[in-house]
C-alpha cells in the first residue's frame, strides 16, 4: 500500500487523533464499541466551612463528547478476494470498500467550568470550551481541520424588592419586584486548516479560514408583576478574521423588551 492508500491513511488518522499506537489501532474502519462520553460535576467544596460561610453554592464541572462517522462508502467492484495481489493504476492494492468521507468530532464543553453564588446575591461563572472537527476527504486526499477555543466569564447580581413608580393617564402606579442583572464576556478563537496527505504534501498545508470573536452581552430584567417582566439588553460583537480576504466586523444592538407570561 502506498502513502495515499485508504488502508494506510484511515488507520493512521484514527491513531493520530485518538492517541493510540499505530501498532495497536484497529484496521477495521467501523467501530464496534462506541466512543465514551462523560460529564462530571463536583459540589463537595460546599462541605468545607470556608465555602459555607461565603457561598450559597459552588460547583466545578467538566464534560466531553465525541462522535466518529463514516459519512459515505461503497463496495469496490474491482476488488476480488481471489486475486488479492492485484493493484490499481497507482500501484495500490484494491480496497474492499471505497470511502469518500470520514469525520471525527470532539468537544470539551466545558473543558472546565466554575459556578458560584455568593451570599451577597452576586453570581460568578467562568468556563473554557474546546472543540475540533476533522474530516477526511479521499476524493482529493485532504483533511479539513476546524479547531476552536472559547473563554467565557459571567457576572450576575440580584436586587430584591426594588420599588418602581410609573404614572399612566395621571394615575400613579407602584411596582415592586426583583431586578436581575447579568454581564457575559466571551472570546472565541476559531481556525480552519486544509492538510494534504501524500509525499511532501505537508508543505502545502494552508489556513483557509478562522476568526477571533469577542462578545459582550449585558442584560437586565425587572419583574413588574408575577406575569409581567420588562428588560433591557446591550450586545456588542467584534470579529477579526485569520485570512486577509475577509474584513473585520463590528456590531452593536440594544433595546428594551416587555414579556407577559400567559401560563400563570
Amino acid at each position: 500500500y502506498g502513502a495515499t492508500s485508504q488502508q494506510v491513511i484511515l488507520p493512521a488518522f484514527l491513531a493520530a487523533y485518538s492517541g493510540q499506537s499505530v501498532d495497536k489501532v484497529s484496521l477495521n474502519p467501523f467501530r464496534t464499541i462506541p466512543l465514551p462520553n462523560w460529564q462530571v460535576r463536583y459540589r463537595g467544596l460546599m462541605k468545607l466551612k470556608w465555602f459555607k460561610k461565603r457561598f450559597k453554592s459552588f460547583s466545578i464541572s467538566h464534560a466531553y463528547r465525541s462522535s466518529y462517522s463514516v459519512l459515505n462508502f461503497a463496495n469496490n467492484l474491482q476488488y476480488n478476494a481471489n486475486t488479492p495481489n492485484e493493484t490499481d493504476v497507482t500501484g495500490n492494492y484494491f480496497n474492499e470498500r471505497l470511502f469518500t468521507n470520514v469525520g471525527l468530532i470532539e468537544e470539551f464543553s466545558p473543558l472546565a467550568k466554575i459556578e458560584m453564588k455568593l451570599k451577597n446575591s452576586f453570581s460568578i461563572e467562568g468556563r473554557i470550551n474546546q472543540d475540533r472537527m476533522m474530516t477526511l476527504n479521499f476524493n482529493n486526499n485532504t483533511m479539513t481541520q476546524n479547531t476552536g477555543t472559547e473563554y467565557v466569564v459571567g457576572l450576575g447580581y440580584r436586587l430584591k424588592d426594588i420599588p418602581f413608580n410609573m404614572r399612566i393617564k395621571g394615575k400613579k402606579i407602584r411596582f415592586k419586584g426583583d431586578l436581575n442583572m447579568k454581564v457575559d464576556v466571551s472570546l472565541r478563537k476559531d481556525k480552519m486548516m486544509v492538510r494534504y496527505f501524500g509525499e511532501d504534501d505537508d508543505l502545502n498545508d494552508q489556513v483557509t479560514g478562522g476568526q477571533n470573536v469577542f462578545n459582550l452581552r449585558v442584560v437586565a430584567d425587572y419583574a413588574l408583576s408575577k406575569n409581567l417582566q420588562a428588560g433591557f439588553y446591550y450586545i456588542q460583537d467584534a470579529s477579526a478574521y485569520e485570512i486577509s480576504t475577509s474584513y473585520d466586523r463590528r456590531s452593536i444592538s440594544s433595546g428594551i423588551s416587555v414579556k407577559y407570561n400567559l401560563g400563570n
